[in-house]
This record gives structure tokens, C-alpha cells and sequence, in this order.
């Protein structure tokens, strides 16, 4: 990091490389962690505010119950924390292992699972998704057992304002309805 300081104003200016460790930012409902996974980012302070951040920053979600990660975020970009407080930049999702998202096993349930490339891959400009691609894995489990999954694959783009893609489903056990 280099800094360059007035003695006579207080003024600090700096730009350098830092790298980031492992840490906790936040507990979310439901008790999973939002956490700041080791990253190396570009700071920019002038006169003694943080002007940006840019680089890669690495992120993941800590399931509550398990403490593993589920889900990981890679933010290639910068953030303009002064003039606009936007990001510009891509953000890669890639899902760890499955998680459920609604419901419960003993009558119907919702999980996110890995599937096929697994992950979402985002372009954001100023702090507006204007792309998207990836694939989604699912599955639900009826009165205790895994009943139908599959994935869904396909892309957005905010000039067309709609998703397009395919959709791939089977049946994971007999079930008696």
C-alpha cells in the first residue's frame, strides 16, 4: 500500500494492493453467515475517504446449521464507494451443495441443488443486472423422500427483459400420491 500524508492538512491519500482474509460480515435470517472469503482488492482513498475498490473479492454463504458454504460469489469489478456508490463489474454464483429453500421434508420440500456447471455467471453496470447465464439444479422431497429434480439452464439480458432457456426434470422415486 502506498500512502502519501500532509502533516499540515491531515489529508491521507493511498492506493495498493491488500489482500483480505477469511471473516464473518453478517448473520442472516435463518442463522447463515454472508462471508468475506480470502480475496486480493485495489483500495483508492483520497483525502482520507475511501474512493474505490476493484479486483476480485471473493464471498460465500455459510449455512447455519452445518457451517459449510453452500453458496460462493466472485465479484471481478470495481465499486465508486464516493461519486456514485455503484459496481460495475461480473459476478460469478457457483452453488457448493444442496440447500433448502422452502418448506419441510415431512411433507414438501424445495432444495437448490448443484447441477451440470452449476452456477450463475452476472454482468452488472452501475449496480443494474444487464446479463445473465447459468444453470440451477433442484430437487423436492414429498413425506420424506426425494420425489423430482433436474435443472434449469437459459440466460437474461435486460434489453429483451426476459429469460429464455431449457428446463430438465425426473422423476427420483416412486411416490404414492
Amino acid at each position: 500500500l502506498e500512502v502519501d500524508y500532509d502533516c499540515k492538512t491531515g489529508e491521507c491519500d493511498a492506493t495498493g494492493e491488500v489482500t483480505i482474509q477469511d471473516k464473518a460480515l453478517k448473520t442472516l435470517s435463518g442463522g447463515d453467515t454472508l462471508m468475506l472469503r480470502k480475496s486480493t482488492a485495489m483500495l483508492k482513498v483520497e483525502k482520507n475517504e475511501l474512493k474505490s475498490v476493484s479486483g476480485i473479492v471473493n464471498l460465500a454463504l455459510r449455512d447455519g446449521k452445518t457451517k459449510k458454504d453452500y453458496l460462493a460469489f466472485k465479484t471481478e469489478g470495481e465499486f465508486d464507494c464516493i461519486d456514485t456508490t455503484s459496481f460495475t463489474g461480473d459476478v460469478s454464483v457457483t452453488i457448493l451443495q444442496e440447500k433448502k429453500l422452502a418448506g419441510n421434508d415431512a411433507n414438501f420440500a424445495l432444495y437448490m441443488t448443484p447441477a451440470g456447471e452449476s452456477g450463475i455467471k452476472t454482468h452488472i453496470e452501475d449496480n443494474q443486472v444487464t446479463e445473465m447465464t447459468g444453470e440451477i439444479g433442484f430437487k423436492t422431497v414429498y413425506k420424506g423422500k426425494p420425489y423430482f429434480g433436474g435443472s434449469v439452464n437459459g440466460s437474461y439480458t435486460a434489453e429483451e427483459g426476459a429469460v429464455t432457456g431449457d428446463a430438465k426434470i425426473e422423476l427420483l422415486s416412486d411416490i404414492e400420491l
